[in-house]
């Protein structure tokens, strides 16, 4: 029989500064390795974490806030401005929505591993009034049931400067259990109101989850699972199937 090779990854690599999102976090499209989507969540509260609001003051759908959206939405060798871009119409007025990134093909991320969410946020225009994503949020998904949950991190930011953004309290999640998985992120986004009409621009690059298996060393590895949509990694689960697929 023919040796088989698969694609290695360190068995902990995740962001705990700056250094780390860049290097030390590898490109792995956890979920929704490909499409566009728009998912604009109502107000909510998560279930687990930081249950802060996640507050919304419009219809995102009535206006193309959200915009030169990438396909595929995670970074890439060589190219890591992947991503999402926000603006507003030429008001004052204060503005706040959700935008939630989900499903489609993914390796899937085992809660019990999850150990970083990081990404650069780019202030687009030097203006009053400019976007900020004020909090962030998991979505967890449970393999057997389908069930979801919200994490919320103990973000409650109003910072719209350029710089890369670390969230890495994580042990809510990791003590979920290896039923869980992540399944995707929702966004609150602001454009707090000013004085005069302004009309600010962002964008959202280079979205990376780090992981860490505890107890094991530097010569251990990760082999990633075939990328499958939520629907046929489930099924191959419930078949007693892990399935891999050769580089």
């Amino acid at each position: 029989m023919a040796n088989v090779s698969f694609e290695s990854f360190p068995a902990s690599a995740w962001a705990n500064n700056q250094s780390g999102h860049y290097y030390s976090t590898p490109l792995i499209p956890w979920f929704r390795a490909n499409g566009q989507p728009s998912e604009y969540p109502n107000e909510f509260v998560p279930d687990i974490g930081n249950r802060i609001t996640f507050s919304q003051n419009v219809d995102p759908s009535a206006y193309n806030y959200i915009y030169n959206k990438t396909d595929p939405f995670w970074p890439q060798e060589g190219d890591f401005d992947k991503g999402f871009s926000i603006q507003s119409p030429y008001v004052s007025s204060h503005r706040q929505f959700n935008y939630r990134i989900s499903g489609g093909k993914g390796h899937w991320l085992p809660c019990p591993i999850f150990r970083s969410l990081s990404f650069y946020w780019s202030k687009e225009t030097n203006v009053s009034g400019a976007w900020y994503v004020k909090h962030t949020a998991l979505v967890l998904k449970n393999w057997k049931t389908d069930e979801e949950k919200t994490y919320g991190f103990g973000m409650n930011s109003t910072n719209s400067g350029s710089r890369v953004v670390i969230l890495n309290t994580v042990d809510e999640v990791r003590a979920m259990g290896s039923d869980w998985f992540v399944y995707g992120v929702i966004f609150n986004l602001v454009r707090p109101s000013t004085s005069g009409s302004t009309e600010p621009k962002a964008r959202l690059v280079d979205f990376r989850l780090g992981y860490e298996c505890s107890g094991l060393t530097g010569t251990n590895k990760l082999i990633l699972p075939k990328q499958m949509t939520w629907g046929n990694f489930t099924n191959a689960m419930k078949a007693g199937q892990m399935k891999y697929e050769p580089i």
